[in-house]
């Protein structure tokens, strides 16, 4: 397979079907002779960049039904002016060919994900009723000690009785009128 040097080739690079380990490789080169970064590449294509990584390293359990991965490989070659056939014989795989490890892996990440979604839903429920229910609590703390003394001696009851000024009429004899 030629390596492409030129950032305007728009010819085939080969007549006959690749393996996607090949045609990862072919859009890599391309990338990089166009000097563009994976992450342009892939806002340009609207992809995830994670997707364009796994096609370019041939990692075919990291990527979609091989159906999706080759509408995603001719955008890519059609973007970057090259062409390439994806071959059948190409080691991409679906779920129904996937190793038992890939099937827990996926499981794990499910259950985490469940258990996720439960803690913040349980957490956000806790905070609500919380939300809820501790002014009633405070309020009715307020008032359950006001009915255990419901007779409190007021300041201004003591105040009344006792002033703190008191006339000294020796000083001013109009103030005892």
């Amino acid at each position: 397979m030629s390596d492409i040097e030129n950032s305007q080739i728009s010819e085939p690079l080969k007549d006959e079907s690749l393996s996607l380990s090949e045609v990862g490789s072919s859009i890599k080169n391309s990338r990089e002779s166009q000097n563009l970064s994976t992450k342009e590449l892939a806002e340009m294509l609207k992809i995830g960049e994670e997707q364009l990584i796994a096609v370019e390293q041939g990692q075919a359990e990291l990527l979609p039904e091989k159906v999706f991965v080759k509408a995603m490989i001719r955008r890519i070659s059609e973007k970057l002016g090259i062409e390439v056939k994806l071959g059948d014989e190409s080691p991409i795989t679906n779920d129904s060919t996937k190793t038992e490890e890939v099937k827990k892996k996926e499981s794990n990440i499910i259950d985490k994900k469940i258990v996720a979604v439960a803690s913040i839903t349980s957490l956000s429920i806790l905070t609500l009723l919380l939300g809820i229910s501790l002014p009633s609590i405070i309020i009715n703390s307020f008032y359950s000690k006001e009915k255990t003394n419901p007779n409190p001696t007021t300041p201004s009851t003591e105040l009344n009785n006792q002033s703190p000024f008191k006339l000294d009429s020796s000083l001013n004899p109009e103030l005892t009128n």
